[in-house]
């Protein structure tokens, strides 16, 4: 019942923050560490104690931003990879949307794995430096892995979110 819960707060987060664009405004999102996984071991729904350790790295840069006619069009670009050791887990893909939000951001993109595709969505908070109170979610659909969240402050690491070049 409590992973069901986790499961509903982070597709609710992430899927409220995910609109289309990159909030008007050139930026870069980075970031790599690491959280605890507090997932379903075997034979237990103790979600007390961290069962395992996941890493992630990833950029992400939104650019040539530019209005005609109140429409705006951008581009994005950038790369993901999402590690649990855990449960033998490995997201990798191209970012292909983003959307910059106070003091972090949301982005997604497509991974292959086992001969199928799905769909990651990740929302990271800048909180501080260096790594200070920073926060990570991630929610899979689709694929192999559909269904999987983690989310918690980093145990170590860093997400920077910062002003990008306009024009890449």
């Amino acid at each position: 019942m409590k992973r069901n819960g986790l499961i509903l707060f982070a597709v609710i987060i992430i899927f409220g923050l995910l609109m289309s664009g990159c909030d008007i405004l050139p930026i870069t999102v980075r970031g790599g560490g690491w959280l605890p996984y507090y997932g379903m071991q075997e034979n237990t729904e103790d979600l007390s104690e961290p069962v395992g350790k996941t890493t992630f790295g990833f950029t992400v840069k939104c650019y040539n931003v530019s209005e005609d006619n109140g429409m705006w069009s951008y581009d994005v670009k950038g790369h993901f990879q999402y590690v649990d050791h855990n449960n033998r887990i490995v997201i990798s893909g191209k970012v292909t949307g983003a959307e910059k939000m106070d003091g972090g951001g949301t982005f997604r993109g497509e991974y292959l794995a086992d001969g199928e595709t799905g769909i990651f969505h990740v929302a990271v908070n800048d909180g501080g430096e260096p790594g200070a109170n920073d926060y990570f979610i991630i929610a899979i659909e689709g694929g192999p892995y559909d269904g999987y969240v983690n989310e918690g402050f980093l145990s170590g690491g860093n997400v920077q979110v910062f002003p990008a070049n306009p024009v890449q």
